[in-house]
């Protein structure tokens, strides 16, 4: 609102300097005088003095701005009274009429800004007070999120703890059978084991994924986690619920293999689902790593 009584400022400033120098050029009166221009001139730069006042929430500041326009009123009435007397005959304007109402209305700004200026250094601090007073509880409430994050996070920490001990006995049982199963391998390529021995051995291999991913796949997200750590921890436990179950299928698929030898889909299954189980395996071992370290549980 403010900016609007700054325009309005100025066009008055405008108005006058080509008033002034052409008033041929203005378009308010008929009768384009000098005079007329000063007059509109000074009622303009008053009203925008007022307005912006106003629109800054001061009202103190409205008389020194009535003040301002009384006094150019004063001095041209001086010089002219038809200047800053509008009203009644011509010959009752006069320099002791001019003297007797713009110093009425001086006296009155004045003892107006006196009254109410001491209210605006009131109001000028309140919002301060506010201020310092939101800025407080703001402080306030920081503090008590800290807290309770702090409490939460202790939860947090003890929870996925115990969920962390679990999972890692699961991750390395699953690492150590797929060795297991690496150095069988080795041995039967070999000849130095039986194969109705490695036969049984991978019979053993396929209960031990079965039980490893039928217990990850009952295992829940530990309490006290935000969404996106719930949403990793779950992450982890998909990888390695796959690990084990493709485990289970690359083991199913050697077994066919050797109840079949003609069966080379048998044996490029097996590859497949062995090296897809190691690559998730691997990768649930480092984001339950990287979750634990972002949590800060040593």
């Amino acid at each position: 609102m403010g900016y609007f009584f700054v325009v309005i400022f100025l066009i008055a400033i405008i108005y006058f300097i080509i008033g002034m120098v052409n008033p041929k050029l203005t378009v308010f009166f008929k009768d384009k005088t000098r005079e007329n221009i000063f007059i509109i001139s000074t009622l303009l730069f008053g009203f925008s003095f007022i307005g912006f006042s106003l629109a800054a929430g001061k009202i103190s500041v409205l008389f020194p701005c009535v003040s301002v326009v009384a006094v150019i009123f004063l001095v041209a009435g001086i010089l002219n009274p038809n200047l800053s007397i509008f009203w009644g005959e011509k010959e009752s304007r006069t320099k002791k009429k001019v003297l007797s109402t713009y110093l009425s209305i001086l006296i009155i700004s004045f003892l107006g800004f006196t009254l109410t200026y001491k209210n605006d250094e009131v109001n000028q601090k309140e919002p301060l007070s506010s201020t310092s007073q939101i800025i407080s509880n703001q402080t306030n409430t920081i503090k008590e999120d800290l807290k309770t994050n702090a409490t939460t996070n202790t939860t947090s920490n003890e929870e996925f703890l115990n969920f962390y001990r679990d999972f890692k006995k699961y991750h390395n049982e699953l690492g150590e059978t797929f060795n297991k199963l690496q150095i069988a391998l080795d041995k039967t390529a070999t000849g130095k084991a039986n194969p109705v021995d490695f036969y049984n051995f991978l019979k053993a291999t396929d209960n031990l994924f079965l039980i490893a991913w039928s217990d990850l796949d009952k295992k829940t997200i530990p309490n006290g986690l935000n969404d996106a750590q719930k949403e990793e921890v779950k992450q982890c436990l998909d990888e390695l619920s796959f690990s084990a179950l493709t485990g289970k299928e690359a083991v199913e698929s050697l077994m066919e293999g050797m109840n079949n030898p003609n069966s080379m889909e048998a044996k490029s299954s097996f590859k497949d689902n062995i090296q897809k189980a190691l690559i998730a395996h691997k990768v649930a071992g480092e984001n339950i790593e990287k979750i634990k370290s972002e949590l800060s549980i040593k």
